[in-house]
């Protein structure tokens, strides 16, 4: 492992602690975004599978949707088969619904378990297949109400009403205007909130608004107000993906090996070793000379040989 040199060691330190500090301080403490008047539940619920005819969607709402509000039901072939809606009668909510309210400049949580429906008409269910229900409208505090749910059909086709027709209208400019204003004022993704909903935006004058099978009734008009604080999920993503980014890459960093040919640098403080001179090889001792020999033994240094008289 490569070790780095003190001071990239203490910035990269440094630098992954501040984006950790960071993260938690934009992740941890950022304002809840706040939503009204959404969609609770509905009736068929969300990909349910429905195996009789319908004569109605029931969508739930936290709050009375306005009276303007743009409903539509498109069949598995493409073409719309709702026929106007009407608001029901409140029911109870199968799971309370939490929403948050800005009160003295710290938001507060609310929960609601009632549930304020629009009932949307179905006039036939002309195919098997996948039916999508659209809606928009304007919450109390403003801000645009939009989505779409989806259920399955699998019962038996029915016919058309005598004289019916294929709805054409469109939705109230208003709820157009309230839409694009929130898109483009920072807190939508910046295209279009009614096509983003399945809806179909006015080119023309102002259409009708859809039938009610009963006269519609005022929306109830709350005094609460709320702003859409907090970053969104484009902030978490983003800060998480800082986060592994930066911790990824110091630790590839610290794993990364040390170039081919270059000897691995030592740690700080540490003593360099001194290197070994080699051990002298054993010489073999040396034999000492031979007694030298300049004559006959009888004449050695000057001795003599006495010899035996005859």
């Amino acid at each position: 492992m490569r070790r780095l040199p003190p001071a990239f060691g203490r910035a990269a330190s440094c630098l992954l602690a501040f984006v950790l500090v960071s993260a938690v301080a934009v992740l941890g403490f950022s304002a809840p975004a706040a939503a009204h008047g959404t969609l609770a539940m509905s009736t068929p619920g969300e990909g349910a599978a429905v195996n009789e005819p319908l004569a109605a969607v029931q969508l739930y709402f936290t709050e009375r949707v306005a009276a303007n509000a743009y409903f539509t039901i498109t069949a598995p072939g493409g073409g719309r088969v709702d026929n106007g809606w009407n608001h029901g009668s409140p029911k109870q909510l199968d799971k309370p619904v939490r929403e948050y309210f800005l009160d003295g400049g710290k938001f507060e949580p609310r929960e609601y378990s009632m549930g304020f429906p629009a009932v949307v008409t179905l006039a036939h269910l002309p195919a098997v297949g996948q039916y999508s229900v659209s809606y928009l409208s304007v919450a109390s505090d403003g801000e645009p109400v939009r989505g779409t749910m989806s259920f399955r059909y699998t019962g038996r086709v029915t016919a058309a009403p005598p004289g019916w027709r294929p709805p054409t209208n469109q939705p109230d400019p208003s709820l157009v205007a309230a839409a694009e204003q929130h898109a483009t004022s920072g807190h939508g993704s910046g295209s279009s909130s009614a096509a983003q909903a399945g809806l179909p935006v006015p080119s023309g004058p102002p259409a009708a608004p859809p039938l009610s099978a009963s006269p519609p009734a005022v929306a109830a008009v709350s005094t609460a107000q709320d702003n859409d604080g907090g970053l969104g999920w484009v902030a978490w993503t983003g800060w998480a993906g800082a986060v592994a980014a930066a911790v990824a890459g110091f630790v590839g960093w610290r794993r990364r090996p040390a170039p081919l040919g270059k000897a691995p640098a030592p740690a700080p403080g540490a003593e360099r070793a001194r290197p070994v001179a080699p051990a002298p090889t054993a010489r073999p001792p040396r034999r000492a000379p031979a007694a030298r020999h300049d004559g006959p033994p009888s004449r050695r240094r000057g001795r003599t040989r006495r010899l035996a008289p005859p």
